[in-house]
């Protein structure tokens, strides 16, 4: 497996042995996977003697790997690998005008590989991020942040918490500028870790002391995991920024993401693979993906392209020196007298010198047309 642990969910599969567990006990249920990743994680700092804040940070933490790893393989394993000159292109975008609600997934749930290149650090720097898994729950998202661990990877899974941050964007901030609502999750969190006495009393004014206390006891337990979410709104932001960007990418430019198979792939693999179809395609795809290979998306080979093409293009025009105008995502105005708005990317630009963007192009609002052209995608 050792291709495959290139990809984050692979890997966190591979070396939790509770997701095993969960698939030979027969209960398939995330209540059951939820079981058998705490339990086990709560218990290793039982015995270590410390079952404090940390026990309750790994077993929070556990819950929310766990499902967000189990759910991309339920889904049907959709990689897509982001090419890391497009990603850094996407961490330098601006997406201000940009809302949760305008993010559309071509899948239900899917991991976006941005790889750890970009140097973005989660759980107050303990582990870099490689990529997100992100699933779309009725009308809220939620984005997984998964990444390896700066020192010490090899410890015990139970104490390898920090290899995942959770971020769910309610119904209510679906419509609210990203950024904005993700400094109310934030806000939220802070909150919750810290409640004022004003929250406390309007949440528990109807319990009596005994269940008050009680509540107040777990409130507590929890604390730790809520100010390390609190703590994280810079990371939070950026990644979002990446996810955005990625997202509207792959809507809008359909050609540039390409059926493929990940780096060092064997071609007996791809072309048992390829020439299959119906259960042997099934079974030639899980013998490769037991080999350590997978198929996925490719996205941005045609950016990589374009963007070498154009510094070997000299500029012939005259004037002050060039200077590089951010890509950013813009309301553009069209359809009758302008009076529509559609979001279009419009790339990095070398302004009074050679341009080094194509022509902006617009998101399409149809997820169902994303969706049937990655049908054929492997």
């Amino acid at each position: 497996m050792a291709a495959l642990t290139a990809f984050a969910p692979y890997r966190l599969w591979q070396d939790r042995p509770y997701f095993k567990d969960w698939v030979k006990g027969g209960d398939h249920r995330l209540t059951s996977l939820l079981s058998c990743a705490m339990q086990p994680a709560l218990q290793h700092f039982r015995d270590t003697g410390d079952p404090g804040n940390e026990s309750n940070l790994a077993g929070l933490r556990a819950a929310e790997l766990s499902t967000a790893v189990a759910t991309f393989f339920a889904c049907g394993q959709a990689v897509f690998y982001i090419e890391p000159k497009l990603a850094s292109a996407f961490l330098d975008s601006d997406v201000s005008e940009v809302r949760f609600a305008d993010v559309r997934t071509p899948f239900d749930c899917l991991y976006l590989h941005f790889g750890a290149h970009l140097g973005l650090t989660f759980n107050d720097g303990a582990a870099t991020l490689e990529g997100v898994v992100i699933e779309r729950r009725t009308e809220e998202l939620q984005i997984v942040l998964l990444g390896c661990l700066n020192e010490r990877p090899g410890r015990p899974w139970q104490e390898r918490y920090d290899e995942s941050l959770q971020l769910i964007v309610s119904p209510a901030l679906m419509e609210r500028p990203m950024l904005r609502a993700i400094d109310e999750i934030v806000a939220n969190q802070v909150r919750r870790a810290h409640p004022e006495a004003e929250d406390i009393d309007k949440l528990l004014g109807d319990l009596d002391d005994k269940e008050r206390e009680d509540v107040l006891s777990h409130w507590a337990k929890q604390a730790p995991y809520y100010e390390a979410a609190g703590r994280s709104g810079s990371v939070l932001k950026q990644c979002a920024t990446l996810v955005a960007n990625a997202l509207l990418y792959i809507t809008a430019y359909k050609d540039d993401v390409k059926s493929d198979w990940q780096d060092g792939t064997p071609h007996v693999f791809r072309d048992k693979v390829d020439r299959a179809t119906g259960k042997s395609r099934d079974r030639a795809l899980s013998k490769a993906r037991s080999a350590g290979f997978t198929p996925i998306h490719r996205v941005g080979r045609q950016f990589i392209q374009a963007e070498d093409d154009a510094q070997t293009t000299g500029s012939d025009r005259k004037g002050p020196s060039p200077h590089m105008r951010r890509s950013h995502w813009r309301n553009q105005p069209y359809g009758p007298q302008n009076a529509l708005r559609r979001l279009t990317w419009i790339r990095t630009a070398r302004v009074l010198g050679a341009t080094v963007r194509g022509d902006p192009y617009a998101v399409e609002s149809s997820r169902g047309a994303l969706s049937a052209h990655l049908k054929g995608l492997p």
